[in-house]
C-alpha cells in the first residue's frame, strides 16, 4: 500500500509561499491521503477521487521522487509512495 495526496482535496491557503503549495490559493492537505495499491496509476487515482475526474481527465502534474516537481504526466503514469498529484479536468 502507498499514500498519494491529491491537490483536489486541498484547503484554501492565504500565504503564497506556504509549504506544499501547488495551486494558486491552495495548499496540499497532507493529513488526508488516498491509499492505493503499489503500481497504481494516475487513472486509478482519478477514478477514486470522482467518476467525473476519470471521464473528463486531461492531464496531471506530479510532485514526488519519480519526476521533476510539477511534471505533467498522463493517465498511465505509475504513482510512487508519497506523490502529490494535481488532476486537471
Amino acid at each position: 500500500m502507498m499514500k498519494v495526496w491529491s491537490t483536489e482535496a486541498s484547503i484554501p491557503c492565504p500565504w503564497p509561499a506556504a509549504p506544499n503549495f501547488h495551486r494558486e490559493g491552495y495548499a496540499t492537505d497532507l493529513n488526508t491521503p488516498f491509499v492505493l495499491k503499489r503500481g497504481a496509476t494516475v487513472e486509478e487515482l482519478a477514478s477514486r477521487v470522482h467518476k467525473d475526474f476519470l471521464e473528463k481527465f486531461k492531464t496531471a502534474r506530479v510532485w514526488g521522487s519519480g519526476v521533476f516537481d510539477g511534471q505533467p504526466v498522463g493517465r498511465d503514469y505509475v504513482l510512487q509512495d508519497g506523490d502529490v498529484v494535481e488532476l486537471r479536468i
